[in-house]
């Protein structure tokens, strides 16, 4: 829809290719093609996600989800991440219970492609720019719902209190100290 709509070529590089090679593979190809063909419309959308939802009202995590937040009553839900199909259920328990929930948007190119899972009563969202796309290729979410937050994945990056000297690495992690390291974190 995304690159219909908006003439974006972003997401079709995301999407994994059909495998025919299996029978397995082919129906799972073939009936991802017919879901493709019924739900690829706005209305589609809308659609399949009621389905989602009612299917994940009737489970016995939704019901578990429910009466722990009945039990605690917290203020508000706040989920980490716009695609974990993991939160749906609490989600929408804190819904039906009327509690707030939020969605933090965690990456900036997950907008275009098409990522958004869970729905939730308000947006965080790093930038204007994302702002301005979530607005864009999500029409039910409405400008008042996304607040612009920065990026808190970033904050440990300005605590000096964190900068660890080469050799207190070493010491603390064990690494060959003839070899040249690169770092890489990801939380």
């Amino acid at each position: 829809m995304s690159r219909d709509k908006f003439n974006d070529a972003v997401y079709p590089t995301y999407k994994f290719p059909f495998s025919f090679k299996g029978l397995k593979n082919v129906f799972k190809s073939l009936y991802t093609k017919i879901l493709i063909g019924l739900y690829s419309s706005e209305e589609g959308v809308v659609k399949l996600r009621n389905k989602i939802n009612a299917l994940e009202r009737s489970t016995s995590k939704y019901e578990y989800c429910k009466a722990q937040l009945e039990q605690h009553k917290p203020d508000l839900i706040f989920c980490t991440t716009q695609r974990s199909t993991q939160s749906i259920s609490a989600l929408l328990a804190a819904k039906d219970l009327g509690i707030p929930t939020v969605a933090f948007v965690y990456s900036w190119d997950n907008v275009p492609k098409a990522m958004q899972v869970v729905e939730t009563d308000y947006y965080f969202v790093w930038s204007d720019l994302m702002k301005g796309e979530v607005l864009k290729y999500y029409p039910f979410v409405k400008e008042e719902q996304v607040y612009v937050t920065g990026t808190p994945q970033f904050e440990p990056h300005f605590d000096h209190s964190l900068k660890q000297s080469r050799e207190a690495f070493f010491k603390a992690y064990n690494p060959d100290e003839n070899k040249k390291y690169i770092c890489f974190s990801r939380r």
